[in-house]
């Protein structure tokens, strides 16, 4: 046959001619063939495709916008795709110069693991639809394009990390995010273990009822890693046996076997590739790694070539195992490894630990299976060969051999293929005719460089490769192929083979030979330049090849990115479509957010809607105004100062929005001011309109309330009534309709209705009381009332002081009008602590707990001879100390008697005092015990015999009036004999204390003589309206009382005020972020309103129990409290009202506080998961409920979590002793007795439950004494004698007992606790008959008794106050320094026995060596913690997926498998579902929904895990 030659295309390098050794068939067209035919399989089968139809399907693509899309971001998406997946491959640079003792391994045991993830897919459109938001719409385009670009960079980096297309396809539709680590944790949720990428995971098991496990690691048992292969669930039905259906069954019940035990190896492999990827960090036993290594050796031995020399048992070896060959690199590779593994055998022997006898056992063990299972696979594989030769024997072809010659082997190679086609059966010939392409490689005669062969012996060489043997043959005339057998140097038996594809050929021996070395080069290194050196035409064979490889390399993935892409795009599209119906939802309104004129109309339009029912008030008001009663009372207002006033408040109301009235104490602006506003409406008003009062107490708001609704007409005790005018509403009691005009309520609940009635709609006046106290509260109040000012143009305010800052407040509000009004008082006579003790004759002992603590100063030392009787002596040891004298005493009247007489000129501060007579000096007995009083005590023994002394007379009649007489003369004044006695204390314990000695007193105790009221806002309505009450005639009224009757409450009726001069004041440092509860001295302003107190109806006294000296250095006006409290709260109500940013918000009151404290409380609330850290400190569910919650945000998030956990009563308990003091005491002297009793109560590692365990046995033993019916008296004694015997303190656990009543209270106000008993929460009792203990409902109580749950409440609530403990450095360290557990503490020496590495602690101090050695944090009330406990309840968790590492709040790291690690993010994530849920719907009870995630919950914290 002639040779053809003809050029397809120009476009080739290279001439190929198309000789068809059939009947050639016409050509399919384009799209047909890519339809019809299927991929070839070889990448050199080429198919020619005309000019013009690449350039039509070109020009289809530009049209295409998936085309287009690959076109512009194909390279920069897959860069940037790459440099995510090595960012993510990257380890952390703090972990690396990190010690391994800091990285804590943590596993969950299999049976936790695998339910958190059944409840987690359970719960899955709870958890994943957060993710599942609709894509912001936007008409831009771009947005769009851009949106499909993060998309595309995300399915790139997941799918180079190892997941499936269809996994990856599957967490875009769930979640829709742009964040990869949501993808990853869907992805480690939800992608079956078969799919899962090593590493991701350290267990498996199928998810059926009774499953398989498959351990990697196994939490509780450290042996070494066992793998236990799953067991296959085979067909158990009984086989049919008629004949006609055995084949068939027996040939589909192998094929079933096959896949699974495909499967099962599929299995085994990738838990061995885990195990050993795992392997390789886990500890193991010594034996167990020698054994393990000793069969890696054996392994890497069977690769070494044999020994020539080598007995019948090698040559039989080798017949049985063909090892293949290795190259010179592999083999170096080889023996390197075999090297090293024999040094870490030498190592391993010389362990102290290598048992040698043990490590051959084991390797013998081993050995055994690894035979066992080889030999049962090549039994199997035998049968299975035999069997498939068996049926194919038939079909076989025997193979025509040919000759290996290179010269001769060709000869008739053309006659055999054309007899061996002549030959072959007609169902061989079916199949389409190979069409053979001939390829022109001419070369010009000039030519003198290299060919193919020649390159390629050099490459053969170079690569230590053996000879090269061509066989040629002709496929017929014209047409000649070659191949190439390539056999390595000592390796005959396994020879390179190739081959040229299967249409290639070349016109004649010489080229065919040539083309098999160019093809051969081009299959070893198709990358390699060699090829430019050789003739043209070879140059353009190999550029075509390299282009045809290229091409058919990236179609697989050309087609998978425009599936992708199409995926993308269309998911995009469909949620832009989602989004729109949203668009139009309403969003979070600010005070900004509406207009004036709209927020009027509003508030008018409220107005109005009440019309009718504010016409039959005004009615029933006009009908009061004869009434008798009324216009007595009227009549007993004029007498106030502020009546006189009426008019010009009236009248400046109606031209200006603010005004300042700054009243003295007496005026009756309290009272009076409101009723003018409310009467203006109810006799004036068309329209209508409410007056709102605050106060900044309960009591004061309640009082006022109630006598307000005497003087407007109301019914007696029918305040809040319909029929009333005016209303009031505190905590947690509420009497208040719609009728009435004026309601009186507390600072704290008007800023809870401006969280929801943000623009006040229906109220017209708002009046703040009290404003120069500086409470938190009321100056956020003024903050907002500022704000709102500006859109309720019509709403009047009106500022209430008793102080001369009322020009502050002026320029606060633009210069506002003010009105000063002044008091109706009568003269007061005070008298100070040395007129007290030099009236009394009080003597302080120098042991009384009420002196100062002196150290005894030793002056002579020395022995001296006593002489007896008879002549004899004896020598006498003697020590001689300083004596308490007077001698430097600073009251000496010689040095400043100035100081030590009642005031002669009084300023203008105090000019109701009358001048007196002479100046008083005092005795030196006085001088002594003025030195020796600790100031800084409130001395309960001085007040009462300060109150025997002006209530007790002890002389006749006759003789006490001459001793009034007298002074009178000495003093100007007398006592008041008949009055009300107030009594000045600093807070609830210290009333209780007072209240307990006084009413045990013979005489004072009687209350036929003597009435004796507490008057604190924790204590009940009920028992505090007595103190307005005037008592019957002969009998004396004595009331004990905190701050709030400096001006927040009159009592009318008292003449003699005993001041102590203290207060608790809330201090908090902003350097050591710690909250203080402080008795402090009272600013010079407070000490003059108590003073006031006694000149009400009379001349009075006031008996200030602190020196002149002292008064002197108080501050002028005490600080405000949003300079010196905590802003959290205020943080939390700022979010709630939607008033803005923080800082600026802040930034706008009267006295702006640091920004290092706003920073503090952004930081604080951002720790307790509180606020968001997205940079938009948004408020999330947990800050919701926080701000609910009028305590420190740690107490309240613990009382929280103890309610979501069910172990309200410990947590309950704990929060309160830590809110006030522990129940334990340490006597001095007995410090030793004290820690034995303690340790009694000790209850795993944790001074927070051995508080608790105290607690409780002082309440059972209440219990069981009350049982037994014995009389009250006998009662409290047994229970003193119980907590003397255990060293605890009874009014400490009462005042607990109290706390946890008020906690729960709380919790019960907000709807966090459902109970269908009404508790007896915040009635507090001063004069305890018996102990009311708080009842916590049984459903809250589920697991009280787990201590890692309990744990888990404290850590949530403490969190981030966490240590770590470093076991072998043995160092406790947080965040930012190392720590030190307190001598105190029931931890303290116990470090070596701590069972876990995490504590937390309720406060750390700091303790001062005197500059010898560096200073030492320590630890007070610490507890040992589980990590499990840790990560669930730490602020931010980062899994770094494939690194295997869990990084909490970036200080905490663990050791972490990612899937583990996911399961309990969304674990956390359930709890935030939670709270949100309950913010949703505020009836919804926490105690009884979600309980299948409550139960996973608990047994995850119950785990132990490691």
């Amino acid at each position: 046959m002639a040779k053809k030659k003809s050029k397809i295309a120009s476009n080739r390098g290279y001439a190929t001619v198309s000789a068809p050794s059939k009947k050639v068939e016409p050509v399919m067209p384009v799209e047909e063939v890519q339809s019809a035919d299927p991929e070839p399989e070889h990448p050199f089968d080429t198919v020619v495709i005309p000019e013009k139809s690449v350039d039509n399907k070109q020009d289809l693509e530009d049209q295409d916008p998936v085309s287009k899309f690959m076109k512009k971001y194909e390279s920069l998406n897959d860069h940037k795709a790459q440099a995510a997946f090595d960012r993510l491959l990257k380890d952390d640079p703090q972990q690396q110069n990190m010690s391994d003792e800091r990285i804590k391994k943590f596993r969950l045991t299999a049976d936790v693991e695998k339910d958190l993830l059944q409840v987690i897919k359970h719960k899955d459109s709870d958890i994943f639809g957060a993710f599942n938001q609709p894509l912001k719409n936007s008409s831009n385009e771009y947005e769009k394009e851009k949106i499909i670009s993060q998309f595309d960079i995300l399915y790139r980096t997941l799918n180079k990390l190892g997941f499936a297309i269809e996994d990856i396809s599957e967490s875009f539709e769930a979640t829709l995010s742009k964040s990869i680590d949501d993808h990853l944790d869907w992805l480690c949720v939800h992608v079956p273990y078969e799919r899962m990428p090593i590493g991701f995971f350290d267990k498996y098991f199928n998810e059926d009822e009774n499953d398989h496990l498959v351990l990697l690691h196994n939490a509780r048992n450290k042996d070494a890693t066992k793998v236990i292969e799953p067991i296959v669930e085979e067909d158990k039905q009984v086989l049919m046996k008629e004949e006609n259906k055995l084949d068939a069954k027996i040939k589909a019940d192998a094929k079933i076997k096959a896949d699974a035990k495909k499967q099962a190896e599929d299995i085994k492999s990738r838990v061995l590739q885990a195990a050993q990827q795992y392997m390789d960090e886990e500890e193991e036993d010594i034996n167990e790694k020698h054994a393990l290594a000793k069969m890696q050796l054996a392994e890497l031995e069977k690769f070494l070539p044999r020994d020539k020399h080598s007995g019948k048992k090698n040559k039989k070896a080798k017949e049985t195992i063909e090892t293949p060959a290795l190259s010179d690199a592999e083999m170096m590779k080889l023996k390197k490894d075999i090297k090293k593994i024999k040094e870490k055998l030498s190592s391993l022997e010389a362990d102290w630990d290598f048992d040698k006898k043990k490590a051959e056992e084991l390797y013998a063990k081993k050995k055994e299976i690894i035979d066992q299972e080889i030999r049962q696979k090549q039994m199997e594989e035998r049968a299975e060969m035999k069997k498939m030769q068996e049926e194919k024997k038939e079909d076989e072809v025997p193979e025509i051999k040919e000759d290996d010659d290179d010269d001769e082997g060709g000869l008739f190679g053309g006659l055999m293929m054309d007899e061996e086609e002549s030959n072959t059966p007609a169902t061989a010939t079916t199949t389409t005719p190979i069409q053979w392409n001939i390829v022109d490689l001419t070369v010009p005669k000039s030519w003198m460089g290299r060919y193919p062969k020649d390159l390629l012996l050099d490459f053969c060489n170079k690569q230590k490769f053996g000879k090269q043997n061509y066989h040629s043959t002709t496929v017929s005339a014209g047409i000649w192929r070659s191949s190439l057998k390539i056999v390595k140097d000592g390796y005959s038996s396994i020879p390179l083979t190739f081959e040229l594809p299967q249409d290639l050929c070349a016109s004649n021996r010489h080229d065919a030979e040539q083309l098999m070395a160019l093809y051969t080069l081009f299959e070893l290194e198709s990358n390699s330049s060699v090829f430019k050196v050789l003739p043209n035409v070879y140059k353009d064979l190999w550029t075509a090849w390299l282009e045809d490889k290229n091409i058919r390399e990236s179609a697989p993935k050309l087609e998978a990115d425009k599936k992708r892409l199409s995926f993308l795009i269309d998911l995009v599209d469909k949620s832009f479509n989602r989004s729109g119906s949203r668009n139009n939802s309403s969003s979070f309104a600010s005070l900004d957010a509406i207009t004036s004129e709209n927020a009027v109309i509003a508030s008018k339009q409220k107005v109005l809607k009440h019309k009718n029912m504010f016409t039959r008030v005004q009615e029933n008001f006009k009908l009061r105004l004869g009434n008798k009663d009324y216009i007595s009372m009227k009549n007993k207002r004029h007498d106030l100062p502020i009546t006189a006033y009426r008019e010009e408040i009236l009248e400046i109301m109606r031209n200006y929005q603010v005004l300042i009235i700054s009243g003295e104490t007496g005026c009756g602006k309290s009272t009076q001011v409101p009723q003018f506003l409310a009467e203006d409406l109810l006799l004036g008003s068309t329209e209508g309109g409410s007056v709102v009062c605050t106060q900044p107490r309960r009591i004061s708001a309640m009082s006022i309330a109630n006598r307000v609704s005497t003087e407007m007409g109301d019914r007696p005790r029918s305040t809040g009534s319909r029929d009333a005018m005016v209303g009031y509403q505190i905590r947690l009691e509420s009497k208040m309709s719609a009728e009435n005009v004026l309601l009186f309520c507390t600072t704290g609940i008007l800023l809870r209705r401006l969280e929801s009635d943000k623009y006040l709609d229906g109220v017209t006046h708002v009046v703040v009381d009290e404003v120069h106290e500086r409470t938190i509260e009321s100056d956020f109040l003024l903050i907002i009332l500022r704000k709102l000012l500006v859109i309720r143009t019509d709403l009047k305010i009106i500022l209430m002081s008793a102080t001369v800052e009322a020009s502050r407040f002026s320029d606060y509000f633009g210069n506002c009008p003010v009105v000063s009004v002044p008091g109706r008082t009568y003269p007061v006579h005070v008298q100070y602590l040395d007129d007290v003790l030099e009236d009394t004759g009080y003597v302080l002992e120098e042991d009384s707990p009420f002196a100062v603590r002196r150290v005894k100063v030793k002056t002579e030392v020395g022995n001296i001879n006593v002489s007896g009787q008879s002549g004899s002596s004896k020598n006498v040891h003697y020590e001689m100390f300083e004596e308490d004298s007077d001698d430097d005493d600073p009251y000496d009247p010689t040095r400043i008697e100035s100081k030590l007489h009642i005031i002669e000129n009084p300023d203008q501060e105090d000019d109701t005092l009358p001048a007196e007579p002479t100046a008083r000096k005092y005795s030196r007995q006085t001088r002594k015990m003025i030195k020796r009083m600790d100031e800084k005590k409130i001395n309960y023994e001085l007040i009462l015999e300060l109150l025997d002394y002006i209530c007790i007379p002890k002389k006749s009649q006759t003789d006490a009036e001459a001793d009034k007489t007298h002074e009178m003369q000495l003093k100007g004044f007398n006592i008041p004999d008949k009055g009300a006695i107030l009594v000045f204390l600093p807070g609830m314990n210290e009333i209780r204390k007072i209240y307990d000695l006084v009413s045990s007193h013979s005489v004072f105790g009687d209350p036929g003589k003597f009435l004796l009221i507490a008057l604190h806002s924790a204590l009940s309505s009920e028992n505090q309206e007595k103190a307005f009450d005037v008592p019957p005639e002969g009998v004396r009224k004595i009331v004990f009382s905190t701050n709030i009757a400096e001006t927040g409450v009159t009592i009318s009726d008292v003449t003699i005020v005993i001041d102590t001069g203290m207060a608790k004041v809330v201090s908090y440092d902003d350097k050591k972020r710690v909250t203080r509860l402080l008795q402090k001295y009272v600013a010079k302003a407070n000490a003059r309103q108590r003073r006031g107190r006694a000149g009400r109806v009379q001349e009075g006294v006031c008996f200030h129990l602190f020196t002149q000296q002292r008064y002197e250095e108080m501050a002028n006006y005490e600080t405000p409290e949003i300079l010196r409290l905590p802003l959290e709260e205020l943080c939390l109500r700022i979010k709630v009202c939607g008033l803005g940013a923080i800082r600026d918000v802040l930034g706008a009151a009267l006295d702006p506080p640091t920004q290092k404290m706003i920073e503090n409380a952004i930081l604080t609330l951002q720790e307790v998961q509180a606020l968001s850290v997205d940079g938009n400190e948004s408020l999330t569910p947990l800050g919701a409920h926080l701000s609910n919650l009028p305590v420190d945000v740690h107490i309240g998030k613990m009382i929280l979590f103890g309610a979501i956990f069910k172990c309200l009563d410990p947590v309950l308990t704990i929060a309160a002793a830590l809110s006030f003091k522990s129940p334990f005491v340490r006597p001095f002297g007995k410090e030793d007795e004290a820690d034995a009793a303690r340790a009694r109560f000790r209850v795993y590692n944790s001074d927070f439950l051995t508080i608790y365990k105290a607690y409780d046995n002082w309440r059972e033993n209440y219990l069981e004494a009350k049982e037994n019916n014995i009389s009250n008296s006998s009662l409290i004694r047994k229970m003193r004698t119980f907590c003397q015997k255990n060293f605890l303190s009874q009014q400490n656990l009462e005042m607990i007992e109290d706390m946890k009543r008020q906690y729960l209270g709380l919790l019960i106000s907000i709807g966090f606790v459902k109970t269908n008993e009404k508790p007896d929460i915040n009635q507090y009792e001063v004069k305890r008959s018996v102990i009311q203990l708080c009842t916590v409902p049984e459903a809250y109580n589920e697991h009280a008794s787990s201590i890692p749950v309990v744990n888990a409440a404290l850590t949530a609530g403490l969190y981030p106050k966490i240590a770590e403990y470093l076991r072998q450095s043995s160092q406790i360290v947080n965040k930012s320094m190392e720590l030190h557990i307190h001598p105190s503490s029931m931890m303290f020496g116990t470090r070596k026995s701590l069972l876990s590495d995490f504590l937390i602690y309720n406060t750390v101090v700091m303790n001062n060596n005197n500059n010898q050695m560096k200073d030492k944090v320590y630890m007070w009330e610490t507890s040992s913690i589980d990590a499990v406990a840790v990560v669930l309840l730490a602020t931010d968790i980062d899994i770094k997926y494939k690194q295997r590492k869990m990084v909490l709040d970036n200080w905490i790291y663990f050791d972490c498998f990612a899937r583990t690690a996911v399961l309990l993010k969304f674990l956390r994530k359930q709890l935030n579902i939670w709270l949100a849920e309950k913010m949703n719907q505020p009836d919804l009870d926490l105690g009884h929904y979600n309980e299948e995630v409550m139960g996973v919950l608990v047994k995850t914290l119950e785990s132990n895990a490691i």
